[in-house]
């Protein structure tokens, strides 16, 4: 009789193929993102991984096409197309519906769109939090176009504590969070003038003048 390992012991063989069957497919999960985000891969290759992300669907593959966003590939051109498909693609994921089904009511057929887009916007927060990506303004544009007033404003504030007037290394976070908070057509001018006029003295010239500017345009 063949030996008995200790898992098999102890959990069901059922249970272990299924265990074994999801780290799999997490791995297979991540190989898929690291090729999306690969900058030295050819475009074709790199398409191909943007699109089994979109179609698998998930928190954690919706993640992996933010992080596209966090790298730079060497042609420029093809750089800013599949950034820009990121972003439509997270705008419709966002705001879909999931399929009908017969006897569904509107009240949950809205529910489903709300989770759609309650996934993208953790995705989206996620890797504003956990990148060391400069810029903002990709993640910003599917944000105001996917969430309501009450949720941008929660996010918003959550942006504008992690980027504290003073000194920094790198503004460019902040330089994009002020100059597209003072164009969000949503915001009112006291919520403007309440995040944004603490950067008007600022250490770096360019957020003062992206405060000065902004805080003007509301006039």
């Amino acid at each position: 009789r063949r030996p008995c390992t200790f898992i098999a012991r102890i959990v069901p063989s059922k249970t272990v193929f299924m265990v074994f069957g999801l780290f799999s497919k997490e791995r297979a999960l991540q190989k898929t993102i690291e090729k999306a985000t690969n900058k030295l891969s050819q475009q074709p290759d790199r398409w191909g991984a943007l699109e089994k992300l979109k179609e698998e669907g998930s928190e954690e593959a919706l993640y992996g096409l933010c992080k596209r966003w966090g790298v730079t590939s060497l042609k420029g051109v093809e750089d800013e197309v599949e950034k820009n498909w990121v972003v439509d693609v997270l705008v419709e994921k966002g705001n879909s519906y999931p399929a009908a089904v017969t006897g569904q009511t509107t009240e949950q057929r809205e529910e489903g769109r709300r989770k759609n887009s309650d996934a993208v916007l953790a995705a989206l927060v996620r890797f504003m939090k956990s990148s060391n990506e400069l810029s903002l303004s990709y993640p910003l544009r599917v944000i105001e176009k996917i969430a309501d007033h009450d949720r941008v404003i929660e996010i918003v504030d959550e942006l504008f504590a992690s980027e504290p007037p003073g000194y920094t290394r790198f503004a460019e976070r902040r330089i994009d969070l002020i100059k597209w908070f003072c164009e969000w057509k949503e915001a009112t001018d006291d919520e403007v003038i309440s995040r944004v006029k603490p950067y008007v003295p600022d250490f770096d010239e360019v957020v003062r003048f992206t405060a000065i500017e902004g805080l003007g345009s509301r006039d």
